[in-house]
């Protein structure tokens, strides 16, 4: 191979263009496409006449790959698995091709260069995986002919488990933009990595839709695939979690005939739920939702959900009629990508570049998965750029005998590194912030979109922390919430505004057989009534059981066929007993019972019932007798033993205790002892009807009575209730109280025939013999009228009369229990002791301070008997000084005795202006305190004792 030798002057021309290109590169670092376009054109125009091969008359044209290498940068191989025949792997063909320049055209001096090598899946895993074809080679000829040191793609989630499991085993990264289902996974794959969120992601969305409209019904269509069914357990756990299920399930083969498809959908539109959720992909969608059309299920009343896998291929699908015509009103979700200013720049140049390469499509949107595709070959680029240059053979071969020999995989020893550093790379991208997550590309927000026309329009947002909302904000401290107020107006199938209810009433399906008992004993119509009308031969159910039963099912957010049998046999007498009714709900011969039925725990072990509707359990209807008291000492009965003598006992001691204050400075407490005792009981008993007159001289005494007097009213009050109550009421009993007596009495007991009470009487001990079937209330009131024996009763009546009826409703019972007691009132009787204890202890603490010195005198005295006479003596002494009784005058001149009659000649006397103490008093002349028993001297003045004595 030779070479042309150019002049020097056209080398020189070469060499300050390519100078001056570079300094282009370095200073505007290739910003628009029109620029890079001119530096090629340089590059072509000058550089590659240089050296051009001589034997060659043509190059061939370049491969698709980043822009010239530079000498300095070392190869890097990636493989770029798609399905070059589909809308997605067009669109990300170019994207990465363009992906590759902008990061090198943004790093001009990277040591690593990657080269991509685009590999046609043709839309199979076979081809995906290993066969190829003969223009395009298979992933694992990639693996082994061209050594890539990672693996963009594959497209599919059909294809991503094979291919992930190839670059396991040869130690590569496959990086994937596309492949969102949870059948392939970093958890399960070591070496795959989503760039991509994960279709799991997104079913809070979808599940928070549902909520919002109070839907409690989906139908799940999703493609017979790995990408398909992967999700569906995600779905039911997501719609579960907000009270909604999923009843009926469609799965759809990706290569299902048309006729099939039909089938299909009339089948699920006899059915009564409308809400259907769509996760298929895009080829069977683009089948599916005509023939959705043509069987008039795009219409009002309908509900259609489509994944995030669909909803991204919205403004993808050609011809974009298909979308308008077909998918009228279909509510999808999708991650959110915030707006940029550089993400719209790549839009404009991205559509001019697709034009161009792609002059028959109709596609001018980009879909997010083009966005992510551009992002994740940044990822790759960027942890090449880490990894540093590569220098030898990457692969570790232990022998190749054939392109397609998985045994003889290589085993990359970069890979590793470059895996980790994949998943540690985080920037801006085209898509937001760029960060993988466990291996997954984390996305906190879903657009809800509408599809309205050609196009689908923005309702709503919903994250994880907010829930639905109208618009996106970050700094919001709202809660979570799920209600259609978080989106905008949706406009549904058949252009309707009104929300669709999610139901209708089937069209075929089979009837519930609801079983009721019959037929109903008399008495018993209000509750349950069943008739079976002649002329239709259809069993009529009315009462307050069928209401209930109607009333629930008409809350259901569905419809339910149902149609009522009785149980009865031909000739129209019961069935059997209630046991024997639930167990044929047990053998499927009803679906339900509807009736007076009482959830006992053998019947539980084999059917399930509803919450209870009323309150169920067993009662006793017995006779009462009348209480009505005649004793004479009713009077006594309003209050227990212990309140009466608790009370006698406070009245005593309130009397006391005022006497204590008030003795030794009111006359009216004065006199002999007989006299004070009487004044005493007089004085407290006469509060209990407020008849006392005693005037009472004393602050202390009159909180005391204060007090002592509100107690009295309370227990006055009480005490007129009660009696009133006995006296006015009508009082019953009943004549048995328990089961334990009714057993041991061995009277007949009564039940309600076909009831489970009657086993429950032979449980806990009753006799077979005694036990009596009854139909109606009526045939209570009869029994318990005429008693167990009837002879015994005739005898009764005779000479008691008749003493069973019943009482009238109103009527209330009576028993020992009503009568008042010391537990009732022991908070007031402590309130009036501490009072009254108080008030003593100030009187005295008063009484002995005024006195210190005459108690000096008295602690003197040798004789403890002598010291406690005085000090009661003391007490007992009449303070004349105090206010209310008349002081002592001046005595007129009488004799030596009366002027020895003045205070100071006390023994006991205080100071001298100290008027209102005990110890200004004296007795007669001054001489000390008598004896005792000698006679207490009159404490009145002399004056009136001499005129006394005349």
């Amino acid at each position: 191979m030779g070479v042309y030798i150019l002049p020097l002057t056209h080398v020189l021309f070469a060499g300050t263009s390519i100078l001056f290109s570079c300094l282009i590169f370095s200073r505007s670092q290739m910003r628009g496409l029109a620029l890079r376009r001119f530096t090629r054109f340089l590059y072509s125009l000058f550089l590659f006449p240089i050296l051009i091969p001589s034997t060659l008359s043509a190059s061939p044209p370049p491969p698709l790959h980043a822009s010239s290498t530079p000498a300095v940068a070392a190869t890097f191989k990636v493989g770029l698995i798609l399905d070059m025949s589909s809308a997605t792997g067009k669109v990300c063909r170019t994207v990465a091709r363009m992906a590759a320049d902008d990061f090198y055209a943004d790093h001009p001096n990277s040591t690593n260069r990657i080269d991509l090598l685009p590999r046609d899946s043709s839309r199979d895993v076979v081809n995906a995986a290993a066969a190829g074809t003969r223009t395009s080679p298979s992933p694992l000829e990639l693996l082994n002919a061209d050594e890539p040191h990672a693996i963009l793609g594959p497209q599919t989630s059909v294809e991503a488990p094979f291919v992930a499991d190839l670059g396991a085993k040869a130690s590569i990264p496959v990086v994937s933009f596309s492949a969102t289902s949870p059948a392939v996974s970093p958890a399960r794959s070591p070496y795959f990595v989503r760039a991509v969120p994960g279709d799991a992601a997104q079913v809070q969305a979808i599940a928070a839709i549902v909520q919002a409209f109070d839907w409690r019904r989906v139908v799940a269509i999703y493609e017979d695939s790995d990408y398909g069914t992967a999700l569906v357990p995600f779905l039911v756990d997501a719609f579960d979690e907000v009270g909604a299920s999923v009843p009926y399930r469609c799965a759809l083969s990706p290569s299902a005939t048309e006729d099939h498809i039909s089938a299909e959908l009339y089948r699920l539109k006899t059915l009564q739920t409308r809400v259907f959720v769509v996760h298929v992909t895009f080829p069977l969608a683009i089948r599916l939702f005509p023939l959705i059309r043509s069987a008039e299920m795009m219409s009002d009343g309908f509900v259609w959900i489509i994944t995030e896998g669909l909803t991204s291929l919205l403004g993808s699908i050609d011809p974009p009629t298909l979308v308008s015509d077909t998918m009228q009103g279909v509510l999808g979700v999708k991650p959110h990508i915030p707006w940029s200013r550089r993400l719209q720049d790549f839009k404009r140049r991205w559509r001019r570049e697709f034009l161009k390469e792609n002059e028959d499509s109709d596609i001018t949107e980009l879909s997010n998965f083009g966005i992510w595709a551009y992002d994740a070959v940044w990822a790759v680029a960027a942890a090449a750029e880490r990894l540093g240059s590569v220098v030898g053979p990457d692969f570790d071969m232990p022998g190749n005998n054939g392109a397609t020999d998985f045994s003889k995989l290589g085993v990359s020893r970069t890979g590793p590194k470059l895996l980790d550093y994949i998943k540690q790379t985080e920037f801006q991208g085209l898509g937001g912030r760029f960060r993988l997550d466990n291996g997954e590309l984390n996305v906190t927000a879903y657009q809800i979109m509408n599809v309205n026309g050609e196009k689908a329009r923005e309702i709503g947002f919903w994250t994880a922390r907010h829930g639905l909302t109208r618009e996106l904000n970050s700094s919001s401290t709202s809660a979570y919430s799920a209600t259609r107020e978080g989106l905008l107006p949706v406009i549904w199938p058949g252009y309707s505004t009104a929300v669709p209810k999610g139901w209708v009433t089937p069209t075929s399906g089979r009837k519930l057989r609801i079983a009721v008992p019959g037929p109903v004993e008399p008495g018993f119509h209000s509750f349950l009534n069943v008739e079976r009308d002649p002329a239709t031969n259809v069993t009529l159910a009315r009462g307050f059981v069928i209401d209930v039963f109607e009333a629930a099912v008409r809350q259901l957010p569905y419809a339910l066929l149902f149609e009522y049998e009785s149980y009865r046999n031909a000739n129209g007498t019961s069935g059997g007993d209630y046991n024997a009714l639930v167990k044929q709900v047990y053998d499927k011969k009803y679906d339900a019972v509807v009736g007076d039925v009482t959830i006992t725990a053998n019947r539980s072990m084999f059917v399930d019932f509803t919450l209870p509707y009323t309150v169920s359990g067993v009662s006793m209807v017995v006779p009462l007798r009348d209480q009505h008291s005649k004793n004479a000492w009713i009077f006594l009965k309003p209050l227990t033993a212990d309140l009466w003598l608790v009370s006698a006992a406070f009245f005593v001691f309130t009397g006391a205790v005022v006497w204590t204050l008030e003795h030794r400075r009111n006359a009216e407490f004065q006199g002999t002892p007989g006299q004070q005792l009487g004044t005493v009981f007089y004085f407290s008993f006469s509060t209990l009807v407020f008849a006392h007159r005693e005037t009472l001289m004393s602050n202390l005494s009159r909180v005391v009575v204060i007090v002592w007097v509100f107690v009295v009213l309370i227990l006055q009050s009480s005490y007129i209730a009660s009696l009133t109550s006995m006296l006015t009421v009508q009082q019953f009993r009943p004549t048995v109280s328990d089961f334990e007596e009714l057993r041991h009495s061995g009277q007949h007991v009564g039940y309600l025939k076909s009831s489970f009470t009657k086993g429950l009487l032979l449980k806990l001990g009753f006799e077979e013999s005694k036990l009596k079937p009854y139909r109606s209330p009526q045939q209570y009131q009869e029994a318990l009228s005429n008693g167990s024996g009837e002879e015994m009763t005739e005898i009764e009546r005779r000479w008691f009369g008749d003493q069973t009826s019943c009482p009238n409703q109103g009527s209330t019972l009576s028993s020992d229990t009503d009568r008042l007691d010391f537990k009732s009132f022991w908070g007031l009787f402590l309130i009036t002791g501490a009072v009254s204890m108080l008030c003593c202890i100030v009187f005295l603490s008063r009484t002995v301070y005024r006195n210190r010195r005459t108690f000096k005198d008295i602690a003197a005295e040798k004789s403890f008997s002598r010291r406690l006479i005085s000090i009661a003596r003391l007490f007992n002494a009449r303070d004349s000084s105090s206010h209310g009784t008349r002081r002592r005058t001046e005595p007129k001149q009488l004799g030596p005795a009366t002027r020895d009659a003045s205070p100071s000649a006390s023994p006991y006397s205080n100071d001298a202006d100290d008027q209102t103490t005990i110890s200004d008093h004296t007795f007669d002349g001054g001489s000390p305190l008598p004896e005792i028993g000698s006679p207490i001297p009159d404490p009145r003045p002399h004056a009136e004792i001499t005129e006394a004595s005349r």
